[in-house]
């Protein structure tokens, strides 16, 4: 039979992924009455809360929205999706991610998103790329291609009953 006390390690370590902490501590003010405030996202709680607020979900959305306002790096690299209140697009890439500590983390540590740093921080025009992103994504989805599809097929279709004799 396990204690309550071996169960809090485990735990702690499942939170803590990839990615955790991107945004660093939270930090309280002590406003009296044993309550505290967040001063990153001005939340009141009381003090016996502190540790395990400062790793809930919703602490930790309200620290990528503060960021996101406030344009901290690497959060200056995103903005907010007008479609989805969970998902951010990312300014340099064009790719729509969620807003999430360990899914920001996996965008910035990836293949595309590094290439494309690399380049823009030797051009001069970081913005040109941005914006081609975007248009490209837009341009260039999974949509997009089923069409071409269709008319090949169409097309591939229109032969076959072309070259059969007419009765």
């Amino acid at each position: 039979m396990e204690a309550k006390g071996d169960k809090i390690p485990e735990e702690e370590k499942a939170e803590e992924g990839e990615g955790f902490g991107l945004l660093g501590e939270v930090h309280y003010e002590d406003i009296g009455n044993g309550k505290l405030r967040c001063l990153e996202t001005g939340h009141e709680l009381p003090s016996k809360n502190a540790q395990s607020y400062g790793n809930s979900k919703g602490c930790r959305l309200a620290l990528i929205d503060r960021a996101l306002a406030d344009k901290k790096p690497p959060l200056n690299l995103f903005e907010q999706s007008p479609i989805a209140k969970g998902k951010l697009i990312c300014k340099l890439t064009g790719d729509i991610i969620n807003k999430t500590e360990q899914h920001i983390w996996k965008h910035l540590s990836g293949k595309k998103f590094q290439k494309r740093l690399e380049c823009s921080s030797g051009d001069s025009g970081a913005q040109d790329v941005t914006v081609r992103t975007k248009r490209m994504s837009i341009a260039v989805g999974p949509s997009s291609f089923a069409p071409r599809k269709k008319k090949s097929r169409l097309k591939h279709e229109s032969t076959e009953i072309e070259g059969q004799p007419e009765k």
